[in-house]
Order: C-alpha cells, then sequence, then structure tokens
C-alpha cells in the first residue's frame, strides 16, 4: 500500500501506470497543532496564506478527478479531514482563520464522500484487505516529544529488505484481519521481526512507525507492550528510537541541496510520520515555501523522472508511503531552491 498517492489522470495517456502524490496534507498536523503560543507570534499564522493556497489547488485537483482515486490517494485528505475537526474543536483561531479552515473541511468532506464508492469498486480485495485504516481516528492526538540525541544511529549502516511492501501491507491485513476475534492484537513472527530491527533505512523506516501508529489506533498497545517484554522493550521505546533514527536521515536531507529535492518523498513521510507522533524537531516552517513551489498549476506535484524518463513507484528500501513524480530540470545549475535561500539568509542550523 502506498498511502497518499494518486492517479495524475491529466497528464498522460496511460494515467493508471503513473502516481502522484498529494504530499501537502501530512504538514498540517505539524503546523497547525504546535505546542501552544502567543497567538500573534505563533508562527505558523504567517504562513497561512500559502499554505491555504497550497491546499485549495490540491482539493481543487481531487475534485476534478474524485472519481478516479484509489484507497491509497484518499488516505491524504482523510487525515487531513481528521486534522482540521480537531483543530476547530481544540483551537481559538481568529475568524477569518476558522472560517477557511470550515470551508476547507466541508470541500474536503465532499471529496471523500464522493469518492469512496468508485474507490470500493475499483478494487474491492484491496479495499478489503486494508480499507480498515479509512475508518482509524487519525485526528493529531499524541504529545509533543523531546527526541533522544541527534546523532542517534547516524554512523549505521542502513538495514533494508526487512520491512519491505509485502511484509508490511501483510503485518497491516493481519492487524485488521484479527482485530474482532480472541487473536486481536497478536503479532506474526516476521512483523515481530520488523518493529525490532534496529537502523531500517528510508522507507521502510517511516513504515515501522506507521505500523506503531496503526497498532495504538486499534487499542492494541497494551496486548503489544506484554508481547515485547521479552525483548526488553515496548511500543514507547520502539517509536522514539526509530523517529531517533530517522531524524538522523532527516537532518542529512536538509543539508544537501540536491537530496532535498531529489528525496523529497521520504523527506514529506518523515515529517508526516514522526510529526504526527508529536515529535516537532520534524517541523520546519522555512520548508513551507519550498514544498509550494513543487506544486504545478494544475494542484499536484508531479513530473517525469530526469533519469529515466517514468515515474518512480518503489524503492530499493520498499513501499512508500507517497509517490511522487520527479520534474524536469528544476533547480539545476547555480539556482537555489527557496529553502536553502532563506536557509542561508538567516543563518539558521539544520
Amino acid at each position: 500500500m502506498s498511502f497518499f498517492s494518486e492517479v495524475d489522470v491529466g497528464r498522460f495517456s496511460n494515467p493508471e501506470g503513473f502516481q502522484m502524490r498529494y504530499f501537502f496534507f501530512i504538514l498540517l498536523p505539524g503546523l497547525l497543532c504546535l505546542a501552544p503560543q502567543d497567538l500573534k507570534t505563533r508562527p505558523v499564522i504567517a504562513k497561512f496564506k500559502t499554505l491555504t493556497s497550497v491546499l485549495d489547488g490540491l482539493i481543487s485537483y481531487y475534485k476534478r478527478h474524485q472519481n478516479e482515486v484509489n484507497l491509497d490517494g484518499i488516505f491524504g485528505p482523510l487525515i487531513l479531514q481528521h486534522t482540521i475537526r480537531r483543530i476547530l474543536y481544540v483551537h481559538s483561531y481568529p475568524w477569518t482563520l476558522q472560517n477557511q479552515l470550515s470551508y476547507l473541511l466541508e470541500s474536503l468532506e465532499s471529496v471523500i464522500l464522493s469518492a469512496l464508492p468508485a474507490l470500493k469498486q475499483k478494487d474491492e480485495v484491496y479495499f478489503e484487505k486494508l480499507g480498515t485504516i479509512l475508518q482509524l481516528d487519525w485526528s493529531p492526538k499524541f504529545p509533543s516529544v523531546l527526541l533522544v540525541s541527534e546523532s542517534y544511529g547516524q554512523w549505521a549502516s542502513p538495514v533494508d529488505g526487512v520491512f519491505t511492501e509485502d511484509v508490511s501491507d501483510n503485518c497491516l491485513h493481519e492487524l485488521f484481519k484479527l482485530n474482532l476475534t480472541e487473536q486481536r492484537c497478536r503479532l506474526s513472527v516476521a512483523c515481530k521481526t520488523a518493529l525490532l530491527t534496529h537502523n531500517l533505512g528510508g522507507y521502510e523506516a517511516t513504515h515501522t512507525v506507521l505500523y506503531l501508529t496503526v497498532i495504538e489506533l486499534l487499542g492494541c498497545q497494551d496486548i503489544v507492550n506484554g508481547q515485547l517484554t521479552e525483548f526488553g522493550t515496548n511500543m514507547y521505546s520502539l517509536i522514539t528510537d526509530r523517529c531517533a533514527e530517522i531524524y538522523s536521515s532527516f537532518r542529512a536531507l536538509l543539508r544537501d541541496d540536491v537530496s532535498i529535492y531529489d528525496k523529497r518523498d521520504l523527506l514529506l513521510e518523515q515529517i508526516f510520520i514522526c510529526g504526527f507522533r508529536g515529535f516537532d524537531t520534524f517541523i520546519k516552517l522555512p520548508l513551507l515555501d519550498t514544498i509550494k513551489s513543487w506544486q504545478d498549476p494544475s494542484g499536484c506535484f508531479g513530473g517525469i523522472d530526469r533519469n529515466i524518463g517514468t515515474t518512480r513507484a518503489t524503492t530499493n528500501s520498499g513501499r512508500t508511503l507517497l509517490f511522487e513524480e520527479r520534474l524536469v530540470g528544476k533547480y539545476k545549475g547555480n539556482v537555489r531552491p527557496p529553502f536553502f535561500r532563506e536557509r542561508d539568509a538567516h543563518n539558521a542550523q539544520y
């Protein structure tokens, strides 16, 4: 399962063969649910126009292509829907901002409601296997967490091939299938092995945290903690350790002008899953302008792979949460993306 992916039907003659991603949805939980601050100084307020501009474009694209969206593609709007509901219920913002959020929420609910019937018919088997993930409560609820040492795991070589696409899908399906039985929350050996493997590379690491999060959202935390006792660990420790490992990779991407562009799908996955878990160190507001620069006039984020001329669908480290397409020729030579220009100007330390 490739979360947040969507078919770019407007650009290719064979739309089913191409994927694009609506990765900006993953930033909203972190941006609008930061630790309480004085309203006038809350940094996201200054960025809200940029945020709503991007989201308006994305939602507009969804409205035009709601019949083509798949299970993976609807996951992003669903998370944003839950996030905005939570924000409007818990937080107090100026009337104009609340009005804009209410409009976004109404638009999202309309898109999701319209897309679900076609989505179920498109692949009934796949929906039956993993559709339960859409029924979980994805509103941001985890408290802010202080990350452990930023250098954690940075000298170790990434381990690949443990939490592959097949293993990840099967582990999620296992949870959903057993959820209403006496065996609910009982993890297989393969899934426990994936959770206990340190320093997973790239996408496998982010999917491990996603899997741990689904375990919690299903109410399985206590039972799984019991299964992990013999290994001397628990859910909280695993999530903290994995996000610490991921943060090492995240920081490396932010330091590299090329990597932040070529690996932007991985970067945004890292922001989403660990930011969702409360690790606010992953939320970098200066990145907002750079992310906006990746959006094309249609409202989506995409392009053709600069190396192979096709959309990259998978990676060596397993399935991706967010599919994207490469933009040809952007930021070549001495032209630096907005994030790096702003970072250099303010001498930010990342």
